[in-house]
């Protein structure tokens, strides 16, 4: 396949489908605005009326019961007000996303899996299992997952899953739900099953306190604190890991690097290596991204600034070409990542 061959036909779907499509949709587009600024106006003007409430409380000291209790309701209706509207403006962006997403993603993938080196869909179904996941060990504990968004496919004939979801940790001794639990990872993975083992564990995470403890960096704070009282027991998981530096002092000053197998380590992390590690980071816009390559997988996590291949903007055009290119950019750095590994897997890793 020929990446210039593909963008070409990436290009003609654009000017042929996707940009007429979305000028249709740009209507419901400036609909849903409408709605969505009501709300961000709510979640804007309820805490001025819970200031204005307070400073009239301390103006008049003696308000007597029936000016506490308006004071009272005041206070929490604000509260209850702002929720509601924060709530509302996530569900409303996330759902006119996923409209003006499915859409796109589906033609888009129709056209890249016309090449056979290409074959990704999007489904519904969990084929990524928590074990995997918490085998890893560059997150902290999971046994609760909330999933999202899900692609899953081959490229250049190597399996791949990419999932966006929540990851959470519940001490419930009945049932286990989002609810109930605190959050540990927030974002996308992506599972690459290759065709060949590595024949040890290598972990690359966010850089942090202590090197032998799972990324905590978007986990809530309570988990963080709870961790924190349970970092020996935690440490023990990467016991028999030693720490690896490579050459580039860059990346070993943004990021843990532990190995089970140093040799293997520095085998794999080389300059091609980081470089695509980095355009992964960049092409996803991610806040953090740890990598695990154990057995026969390489597994990235994303802590994700916004939603996984997001082209439904509440406050920008649909017609604006840059976030369909930005999804591009995010598919063909995965794809260019597969082909690296496939490659030099063939010649002896």
């Amino acid at each position: 396949m020929e990446k210039k061959d593909l963008l070409n036909k990436l290009s003609e779907l654009w000017e042929k489908e996707l940009l007429p499509m979305l000028r249709r949709k740009e209507a419901d587009r400036l609909k849903t605005r409408k709605i969505y600024l009501f709300w961000k106006f709510i979640a804007f003007i309820s805490p001025i009326f819970w200031l204005i409430d307070l400073l009239l409380l301390i103006k008049n000291k003696f308000i007597g019961d029936t000016g506490f209790i308006i004071f009272m309701v005041v206070m929490f209706g604000s509260w209850i007000a702002m929720a509601i509207a924060v709530k509302m403006m996530f569900d409303i962006s996330k759902n006119f996303d996923f409209y003006v997403k499915k859409d796109v993603i589906m033609k888009l993938f129709n056209v890249i899996s016309a090449f056979p080196e290409f074959k990704i869909e999007m489904k519904n179904n969990n084929h990524l299992g928590i074990d995997i996941i918490n085998q890893s060990n560059v997150l902290a504990e999971a046994n609760v997952i909330d999933y999202n968004d899900t692609f899953e496919g081959t490229v250049l004939g190597i399996p791949i899953t990419i999932k966006e979801l929540g990851l959470f940790y519940s001490e419930s001794k009945c049932e286990k739900t989002r609810d109930n639990s605190l959050s540990v990872f927030n974002g996308c993975l992506i599972c690459i099953d290759m065709n060949k083992k590595f024949k040890g564990h290598t972990i690359i995470k966010s850089k942090q306190f202590f090197s032998k403890l799972p990324d905590l960096s978007t986990a809530s704070i309570v988990l963080k604190l709870c961790s924190f009282f349970d970092v020996i027991n935690k440490m023990k998981k990467l016991k028999s890991y030693t720490k690896v530096l490579t050459e580039f002092s860059s990346f070993n000053s943004r990021y843990d690097i532990l190995s089970t197998d140093q040799v293997e380590a520095r085998y794999l992390l080389t300059t091609a290596f980081i470089d695509r590690f980095y355009n992964l980071k960049t092409a996803f816009n991610a806040k953090k991204i740890n990598c695990s390559l154990k057995d026969n997988k390489i597994l990235f996590a994303f802590s994700l600034k916004e939603d996984l291949f997001k082209i439904g903007y509440i406050n920008e055009p649909l017609t604006d070409k840059k976030h369909f290119d930005m999804v591009i950019e995010q598919v063909l750095s995965v794809m260019d990542f597969v082909e690296y590994f496939k490659l030099n897997l063939k010649i002896g890793l």
